[in-house]
């Protein structure tokens, strides 16, 4: 009997490279606990336009969170 791989398991992305996986990664980073990164990434910012980031990672605008997340980890708030 074989088994063969099928369904949403099978075709799950790697996250190697995804920018959305490396935003929630640097959102972990930057807020110490999953539930601060989600507080954050799921509220609207006002540094940010006012969207929140998780709609700016699926507008493929991941670049511009990444930048914010990075700056905020090397302490540059200006």
């Amino acid at each position: 009997m074989s088994m063969s791989m099928s369904g949403p398991r099978a075709q799950a992305p790697d996250p190697a490279g995804d920018p959305g996986h490396e935003v929630w990664a640097l959102a972990f980073r930057v807020f110490g606990t999953k539930r601060g990164a989600d507080f954050w990434m799921t509220r609207p910012n006002p540094e940010l336009g006012g969207k929140t980031p998780e709609r700016l990672v699926a507008a493929g605008r991941a670049d511009i969170v990444k930048e914010f997340l990075q700056a905020t980890l090397e302490g540059d708030f200006g």
